[in-house]
């Protein structure tokens, strides 16, 4: 007997209740059933201040709200990736490679992020992809000098695909 994988990719878009469409862009994607993601994301309000949540297959799905940013601030947009593989944001003098703050485990993933970094004393930072991506950066702005204490970067499990 031969067993057949299906692939259960599936994704959310949160929209403005008011949107009589689903956008073509996601704000969270997933490949597995049983799968916990954690993700950050800025999403538009309507004018009651409410946001819908359209999921593309059934999921359990916690929201909770960070803050509010005036109207225009950002415009999401799609990219795509080659193959399975991270991405890390960092300081341009420090070793890449160590963490990620974004994995993608397929061809094809759409994936949208948020990432918190530390930028160089230069007022840079560097992106390190262990696999080609298109991949679109926002800086959304930055804290203040001291107002994030850092903590050394330790890998307990890695459960990126090779």
């Amino acid at each position: 007997m031969h067993r057949r994988h299906l692939l259960l990719f599936a994704y959310l878009s949160i929209v403005p209740c008011t949107s009589t469409t689903v956008p073509g862009t996601s704000n969270l994607n997933w490949s597995r059933p049983n799968t916990t993601i954690a993700a950050a994301t800025f999403a538009r309000f309507d004018a009651d201040g409410r946001i819908c949540v359209y999921t593309h297959r059934s999921t359990h799905l916690v929201v909770d709200v960070q803050g509010y940013l005036a109207d225009a601030a950002f415009d999401d947009i799609a990219v795509d990736t080659a193959g399975p593989g991270f991405l890390q944001v960092h300081d341009c003098a420090a070793r890449p490679g160590a963490t990620s703050n974004l994995n993608y485990d397929q061809a094809g993933t759409v994936i949208a992020g948020l990432a918190v970094a530390r930028f160089g004393a230069d007022g840079t930072a560097c992106v390190f992809m262990s696999r080609a991506t298109h991949l679109v950066v926002d800086v959304q702005g930055h804290f203040a000098d001291g107002a994030l204490d850092d903590i050394v970067d330790i890998r307990v499990l890695d459960t990126r695909i090779d």
